[in-house]
Order: structure tokens, then C-alpha cells, then sequence
């Protein structure tokens, strides 16, 4: 075969456009011993693929190998872990954003009622004092009332673990004091 005809059988392998028949002749081309000096950089690579084509594949699952890793996946999303560092700081950072309410509120309730006492005349300080403690004393008597029901719960929750302690108590009875009552032998009738 001449020269010219396996650099175009070549250009059309590198292209990825030639067949099976023609792959197979540049494998064989490229095993026998006189190949132009110009042309000798390729022998090496057919050469090998020509030991591996006659050696064949030994591994059954080699395609299902290649073609998962063939096969491309898309990135997975980004977490972001949360550290116990971060966990240290929540807590000062709630006081402290619990304390900027609460000073937000007050300077608000300060401007609104020095805004009344210039905006409407006759502003008594002493009766918004009382409605200010009296909405303080309402709030304190909810709060209160709220636990209350809570101490409730509290002990409904005591007295169901006092009874879970009865019933393994009840469990082991019959082992510890009687135990011919467990196989159903006792004496007494």
C-alpha cells in the first residue's frame, strides 16, 4: 500500500471518519516491517492497539466500568456545615439584640409621650405612669397565670414517670417475692 493513501487513511482516523475495515488495515500496515521513516512515529500506537485487539478484553464488566465513567454527573450542590463556633456567638448576639428592642421600644415610648405632652395640653405624667404600670401589672398576672398550667404539666409529667417506675416494679414482683405465681405453681389457690 503506498504512502500517500495511509497519510489520508491517517487524517481521516485522527477525524474520527473512517471504519472498522480501514482501522483494521492501518493496524496491519503498521505491523509489518517496512514503513516509511516519515510515517514510523505512528507504529508504537498501532502496534498497541493491535496487541490489545488480539489480546481482547478479559474483564466482562469492563463496559459498564466505562461507560459509568463516561458518564457525566452534575456537581454537587454546596453545603455549607454548620460549626459549633458559630453556635458559642448566637447567644450573646439574642441578648444583645433582645437589649437593642428593648432600648428601640423605650425611646420610642419616651418620644411619643413627650410628643403628647407638648402636642396636646393638659398631658398628665402621673396617668400615663398608671397606665403604663397598669399594663406592666396585666402582663405580669398573664405571665404568671401561663406558668401556672405549665407547673401543671410539670407534674403530669412527674407523676407518669413515677407510674412507669410502678409498672417495672410490678414486672419484677412476681420474679422477687412469689416466684412459683410466674410458672404457675403456687400453693395458694
Amino acid at each position: 500500500m503506498n504512502s500517500t493513501r495511509i497519510e489520508a487513511l491517517l487524517e481521516r482516523y485522527y477525524e474520527g471518519e473512517t471504519t472498522l475495515a480501514e482501522e483494521r488495515m492501518l493496524r496491519d500496515y503498521f505491523a509489518t516491517a517496512t514503513v516509511p521513516p516519515e510515517l514510523e512515529h505512528h507504529r508504537s500506537m498501532f502496534a498497541g492497539f493491535k496487541a490489545a485487539h488480539e489480546e481482547g478484553i478479559r474483564d466482562e464488566g469492563f463496559f459498564d466500568k466505562l461507560e459509568q465513567a463516561l458518564v457525566v454527573s452534575e456537581p454537587a450542590p454546596r453545603v455549607i456545615a454548620w460549626s459549633p463556633a458559630p453556635r458559642r456567638t448566637l447567644v450573646p448576639m439574642g441578648i444583645a439584640a433582645g437589649a437593642l428592642l428593648l432600648a428601640g421600644l423605650l425611646f420610642s415610648i419616651y418620644r411619643d409621650m413627650n410628643d403628647r405632652r407638648f402636642a396636646t395640653p393638659g398631658f398628665d405624667t402621673e396617668i400615663a405612669y398608671a397606665d403604663v404600670t397598669e399594663a406592666l401589672f396585666m402582663v405580669s398576672g398573664n405571665l404568671n397565670n401561663g406558668l401556672r398550667h405549665v407547673e401543671r404539666i410539670s407534674m403530669v409529667d412527674k407523676a407518669i414517670t413515677n407510674l412507669s417506675l410502678l409498672t417495672k416494679f410490678y414486672q419484677y414482683q412476681t420474679v422477687v417475692i412469689n416466684p412459683d405465681d410466674r410458672l404457675g405453681e403456687s400453693i395458694n389457690p
